[in-house]
């Protein structure tokens, strides 16, 4: 199974599978390995930094690098940074209507399909505010909704967040600027699925994974 049926979560099961602290070893490799990887990405991608400028900017004008509150380790908000895809930033106030206003602009949707977007998020990773690897982290407001809908919400912030995760792998029906419980419930599953089994070699396959479905969406 590559989720965790929030049917059986309870205390004892949280106390028995998930915790903050695995060891010493992995949460300093893990770290290690995250600052070993991004460090030069980073540096690598700033070649492309003037390019998407220029199209963001040709486009209408626009800010090129946004940066937008999300909820990190322990429940902290941290500054999360983008290169803009949509017609403006709402930061996740999205209104009675659950629903952004906001649009994904033409450049914007080739840089999503690219992942391009999210080169910024590198620096965030070397700032320590993100993992390579982890839950992906989501507005405050949101936070705020699905806390109070949905049980045990808040585990998946007993640790980092991360540039791609188990769930970005394999739950496909993640909200996208709004607001929805259902599939926010089946995403958590595979969230405690990491929390419950997370290791280097987990993280190991998670990051070729991402890479191999990078490299098919480009070629496709």
């Amino acid at each position: 199974k590559r989720q965790i049926p929030l049917s059986i979560i309870d205390n004892n099961w949280l106390a028995q599978n998930v915790s903050r602290y695995t060891n010493t070893l992995y949460d300093n490799v893990k770290r290690v390995t995250d600052i070993t990887i991004a460090l030069p990405a980073a540096l690598l991608s700033l070649v492309l930094y003037p390019f998407v400028a220029l199209a963001i900017k040709l486009e209408d004008g626009g800010p090129v690098i946004i940066s937008m509150l999300r909820v990190g380790e322990g429940g902290k908000p941290f500054n999360f940074y983008k290169f803009r895809s949509m017609s403006g930033n709402d930061k996740g106030q999205y209104g009675p209507s659950g629903v952004s206003k906001l649009y994904v602009t033409k450049v914007g949707k080739f840089l999503r399909a690219s992942r391009i977007d999210e080169l910024p998020q590198l620096w965030n990773i070397l700032r320590g505010d993100l993992s390579l690897v982890g839950p992906r982290p989501e507005f405050p407001p949101l936070v705020e909704v699905y806390e109070k809908e949905i049980p045990y919400y808040g585990v998946r912030h007993l640790i980092k967040p991360g540039l791609s995760g188990w769930a970005q792998l394999y739950h496909h029906y993640d909200p996208h600027h709004a607001t929805d419980v259902e599939a926010t419930t089946m995403k958590l599953s595979y969230d405690l699925y990491y929390l419950k089994h997370r290791s280097l070699a987990l993280d190991l396959i998670i990051i070729l994974k991402t890479i191999r479905r990078l490299l098919i969406k480009s070629n496709a």
